[in-house]
């Protein structure tokens, strides 16, 4: 199973587990259904942000990514290659996309490439930490009961 924790950022900047759940598979169609579960649990409130690594397609992942975070490209430009990617892998249709499209100007560097920030830390980098929190109290061949204690315990 795949476990997917829920992180969020308290008013110290310090990352905290909101919620967290375990998959059978890693499709869309269960991070979409994991997400919709998670929305009827905190009352429709929506995550800001979601991030995770739900495709397996090594080769829109990499350009996806190098997309994503290029700061060294315009608005234009990046709408143009967006579409290309997303067209590409036939991903017109999915919400997930189509909502963090509309949060472009608040996601993405190439919208804010002017304004320093060095001091921010990247979503992935927290959601790297958390990983490897959550790893370090659990094993790929644990009882989902051993899990569980060492989750509660952890949190």
């Amino acid at each position: 199973m795949v476990f997917v924790p829920f992180t969020a950022v308290d008013h110290r900047k310090k990352s905290i587990t909101v919620g967290a759940g375990l998959l059978s598979r890693e499709t869309i169609e269960s991070y979409e259904w994991l997400l919709k579960a998670f929305l009827r649990a905190h009352e429709g409130k929506a995550p800001k942000i979601v991030t995770g690594d739900i495709f397996k397609n090594k080769d829109f992942k990499k350009r996806f990514n190098k997309l994503v975070w290029n700061m060294h490209i315009k608005p234009d430009e990046f709408e143009k290659k967006w579409d290309l990617i997303i067209n590409e892998f036939n991903l017109e249709d999915k919400r997930w996309f189509n909502d963090m499209f509309g949060l472009r100007d608040k996601l993405i560097p190439a919208y804010f490439n002017d304004i320093r920030m060095s001091q921010l830390m990247k979503t992935t980098s927290r959601l790297e930490s958390m990983s490897s929190f959550f790893n370090t109290y659990s094993q790929s061949g644990n009882l989902l009961l051993h899990f569980m204690m060492n989750y509660d315990t952890t949190i």
